[in-house]
Formats: C-alpha cells, sequence, structure tokens
C-alpha cells in the first residue's frame, strides 16, 4: 500500500540517484543494502528503515528534512471541520435527546411497560448512530 509519504521517499531517492548518474546497483552498494530493496523504496512499495534512510540521504546528499518539509500541513480548513463536526454531533446528540424527552413527557399512556421504554431507547440510540456515522464518514 502506497501512502503519500512512501510516494514522497520513493520520488526524492529516485531523482537524486539520477541527479548523480547512480544506476539502482551503484546506490545499493553505496547504502550496504540490497538492489531489492532500493527497488522497493523508490516503487514506493516500502518506508526504508531510519538506517537506509540515513544512508540515502548521505551517498544521495540530501537531508533528512527534505522529507518532513514536503509533507502536507494541515490545513487550517481541515481544523475547522473537525470543530464544525464535533458541534454538529453534541447538538444532534442533545436534540435528539431533548426531542425524546419530550415525547415521553407529553405521552401519559407511552410506555405502557418496560418493554416498550427500552425498544423507545433502542430506536433513539439507532438514530443517534446513524446520523453519527452519516456525520463521521470519510469521503473518498
Amino acid at each position: 500500500m502506497q501512502t503519500e509519504k512512501h510516494k514522497m521517499i520513493a520520488s526524492v531517492v529516485k531523482e537524486k540517484r539520477t541527479d548523480l548518474n547512480y544506476t539502482q546497483q551503484e546506490l545499493a552498494d553505496l547504502c550496504k543494502v540490497s538492489l531489492r530493496s532500493i527497488q522497493r523504496i523508490e516503487n514506493g512499495e516500502v518506508y526504508p528503515r531510519q538506517y537506509t534512510l540515513n544512508e540515502l540521504a548521505k551517498n544521495l546528499n540530501f537531508s533528512l528534512d527534505i522529507l518532513s518539509s514536503k509533507e502536507k500541513p494541515i490545513e487550517p480548513s481541515a481544523k475547522g471541520n473537525l470543530a464544525k463536526k464535533r458541534i454538529i454531533s453534541l447538538a444532534f446528540a442533545l436534540g435528539t435527546i431533548l426531542l425524546s424527552a419530550a415525547f415521553l413527557a407529553q405521552s401519559s399512556q407511552f410506555p405502557e411497560t418496560n418493554f416498550e421504554l427500552y425498544l423507545f431507547y433502542t430506536g433513539i440510540l439507532i438514530v443517534l448512530s446513524l446520523g453519527l456515522l452519516f456525520l463521521w464518514r470519510k469521503k473518498q
């Protein structure tokens, strides 16, 4: 599974290697790792261990800071989105609870049995769960 970090390291290593006119085998020999390791790193299949990452940085003349600087910072809108979701979740939960309590308070005949009350609470729990699931689902 390729992540953004895998792709980023893959592109930096491949770019620096080709800039220095090294073959993958030459780089593997310099870093004291296998050719297959270099291939997998450049294909973004693996994230190199710290030792390998240090050797790559040393032999390809790049700083490990370059890897952290290319990471995407969390945008303020993403932080605002999280806060907005939390506030909406809390409001939805409190609103559902208050509306269900108002329904129970106004009805003198409902629930007639504890079973009906438990079914009512189960229904409220399902409504809350589905509402929050809808709100928090990941969009891809």
